[in-house]
C-alpha cells in the first residue's frame, strides 16, 4: 500500500494530489482488494478483479489495466486521455491556456485538489506524453475486454478505438451516446448497459 502522505489528496482526502499519485492509488486498491484480509472479509475473488472509471476516473481504469496484465476487464466511462490532451497542448496555445487555468482553480485554496500548483500538474501531464496515453497502451491492453462508452463530444474515443483495433483487440464494446459528461439523462440505461456487459463479458 502506498502512503497516505504520497496519495489522495483529492476532495478532502490526505495527502498530496497529483496524476502520478492517482495511479499509484489504483495498485494500491487492486492490492487491497487482492490481499488475504479483504477475501475473507468480503468474499472478494482475487482472480476477477475489474477495473470501472469515469472521466479522469476512466483514464485510470485504462491506465491501471496496462499495468496489470491481472485486471479481468476494464469499463472506461467518457474518459479523459491526459496523454492526449498534454501533445495537443505542445501545440494549441488556446487548450494549453484552458487547462492551465482550470488546474490553477482546481489547486487554489479551497479548492478540490491539495496540489502545490496548477502549473505543476500541467508540467506534470507534459513530462509523460506517452507514457499517459491509453492509445500507446493498446497492445498491452488488447487480450482483455474493454467497455468504453463515451459522449459524442469526447474527441478522444475514436483514436483509441482505432488503437484497440489496430492492435488486433477483439473484445471491445465502443459505445457513443449523445449526452452530457455525466450521463445525467441515461444513468439508468448506463447503470444496466454496465451491469448486463460485465456479466456477459466478464463472467460476473
Amino acid at each position: 500500500m502506498c502512503s497516505s502522505s504520497a496519495t489522495g489528496g483529492a476532495w478532502g482526502s490526505g495527502g498530496t494530489f497529483s496524476f502520478a499519485h492517482a495511479l499509484e492509488d489504483v495498485a494500491s486498491a487492486v492490492h487491497f482488494v487482492r490481499s488475504d484480509s479483504s477475501v475473507a472479509a468480503f468474499g472478494a475473488d482475487p482472480h476477477r478483479v475489474m477495473l470501472v472509471g469515469h472521466s479522469m476516473g476512466g483514464w485510470l481504469a485504462l491506465m491501471g489495466a496496462a499495468a496489470d496484465s491481472s485486471i479481468a476487464c476494464t469499463v472506461a466511462l467518457d474518459f479523459w486521455n491526459v496523454g492526449a490532451n498534454a501533445r495537443r497542448m505542445r501545440t494549441d496555445r488556446q487548450l494549453d491556456s484552458s487547462l492551465t487555468a482550470y488546474a490553477t482553480w482546481l489547486t487554489a485554496p479551497g479548492g478540490p485538489l491539495d496540489a502545490p500548483s496548477g502549473q505543476i500538474l500541467i508540467s506534470e501531464m507534459k513530462e509523460h506524453v506517452d507514457l499517459w496515453d491509453p492509445d500507446r497502451s493498446a497492445a498491452a491492453l488488447s487480450a482483455r475486454p474493454h467497455l468504453i462508452i463515451s459522449t459524442t463530444a469526447n474527441e478522444s474515443h475514436p483514436g483509441l478505438i482505432a488503437a484497440l483495433r489496430a492492435a488486433h483487440a477483439r473484445q471491445v464494446t465502443a459505445l457513443q451516446w449523445k449526452t452530457d459528461h455525466s450521463f445525467s439523462a441515461q444513468r439508468i440505461q448506463l447503470a444496466r448497459t454496465i451491469v448486463g456487459w460485465l456479466h456477459d463479458h466478464c463472467g460476473t
